[in-house]
């Protein structure tokens, strides 16, 4: 995929909103996809803002289904540019059970977060 098929892909993108449940903060998810955009042409760029990726869950405002997010990040990484250095592909990890993306991606829980109890997805 080339950086202007990545920059079309990123604007394309529709995440289902949430509203009391547990999602990613809008702002957030919106201000890294214009970063990602930024940096579609650099090779390895992508995967490493995914890996450093911290989203903040909300709950008692609108936020972004966190499943979908983090399947589009997956599939980002997946569809980055190659480097022009020819390199194996590293061998790919199975996903936990338990979560639907093993990217590096944390959630950050806030004190209110944790005062309204487990996560619920």
């Amino acid at each position: 995929m080339t950086s202007d098929d990545i920059a079309r892909w990123v604007a394309e993108v529709r995440f289902t909103p949430v509203r009391m449940r547990e999602g990613y903060d809008m702002g957030e998810v919106d201000v890294f996809l214009d970063r990602v955009v930024a940096v579609a042409g650099e090779p390895g760029a992508i995967a490493a803002l995914v890996r450093g990726a911290r989203f903040t869950p909300v709950r008692l405002r609108e936020g972004y289904k966190m499943a979908e997010v983090d399947a589009f990040l997956a599939g980002l990484v997946g569809a980055e540019p190659a480097s022009h250095v020819s390199a194996p592909a590293p061998a790919p990890r199975p996903l936990p059970a338990r979560s639907s993306y093993d990217g590096g991606i944390t959630e950050s829980r806030s004190w209110w977060s944790r005062l309204f109890g487990p996560k619920g997805r």
